[in-house]
């Protein structure tokens, strides 16, 4: 064969590998994007992993948030009795630790909520873990009064789930995508307001 024959018959197989190419690389990359969804635990099966190892289950004896009020800040308002610890209204931050907007807010809620001891009884789960990080041990586990108030104002299981007083709630952050976490820090100390 020719050289001019042998760069002819070349030039009609490189077009073809170029596509088969591309759609190579087309399948591995949604390959890696399905086998990263995959590896990152759902919150819904974080739950129910947790529920199964539990010896005992009780069944969430909350009922529904009740009746939305109004908008208050970034916050829903429902018609239900305000939840308190030794007289003080609990509030909740519910996250995960490979959420990245629950990883935007955690240190900031934390520091609020470190800051506001006197005026509220503060828990952050992350459920994925268990752990409250505002104690100084590593918890394994929600109390079930806990996951019942979580899944009482979030049955979809998303998150960041904010929850003050059992009357205000939030999913997800409210000034995030202005980045002003000082704007989130106000917010709380409003809604907090409302229901000292």
């Amino acid at each position: 064969m020719s050289e001019n024959g042998k760069k002819a018959q070349v030039g009609i197989y490189a077009p073809l590998l170029v596509c088969l190419l591309l759609v190579a690389v087309f399948f591995v990359g949604r390959l890696s994007s399905q086998v990263e969804t995959m590896s990152r635990p759902r919150v819904e099966d974080e739950v129910a992993e947790v529920v199964e190892d539990s010896a005992e289950v009780a069944e969430p004896t909350l009922a529904s948030p009740g009746d939305l009020v109004r908008q208050f800040e970034t916050f829903d308002e429902y018609d239900s009795e305000i939840c308190r610890e030794d007289g003080k209204p609990v509030v909740y931050l519910f996250s995960t630790t490979w959420c990245s907007h629950c990883v935007w807010i955690k240190d900031t809620f934390d520091d609020w909520a470190s800051e506001n001891v006197d005026g509220v009884v503060a828990y952050h789960w992350q459920v994925d873990t268990g752990d409250n990080t505002l104690t100084e041990e590593v918890e394994t586990g929600m109390p079930e009064e806990h996951r019942a108030v979580y899944e009482k104002f979030n049955p979809a299981g998303s998150i960041p789930t904010f929850v003050f007083g059992c009357r205000y709630s939030r999913v997800g952050n409210g000034y995030e995508q202005e980045d002003d976490l000082d704007k989130e820090m106000e917010s709380f100390d409003k809604v907090v307001g409302e229901i000292i």
